[in-house]
């Protein structure tokens, strides 16, 4: 993100006005995208059986309960 604000500043800086709006649509998209993950990440949380395993990934985001859990569940 900080790569694409630095990059819409270079461009306007130089005029290149046709990069600016590319740079500007993409940096869009990657907020929505990002919203999207965080709004899918918190769904997942809220929606966790309190006794069911939690695993993490090796950025500690939530991971999709494990098959053996699903299956006990019902």
């Amino acid at each position: 993100m900080h790569n694409l604000t630095d990059r819409i500043a270079e461009a306007r800086i130089n005029g290149w006005l046709g990069e600016v709006q590319g740079l500007q649509t993409s940096l869009t998209k990657a907020q929505e995208k990002l919203a999207g993950l965080d709004r899918s990440i918190e769904r997942n949380r809220s929606t966790r059986h309190p006794r069911q395993p939690w695993h993490a990934d090796h950025r500690g985001h939530p991971t999709a309960p494990c098959r053996r859990w699903t299956r006990l569940k019902s």
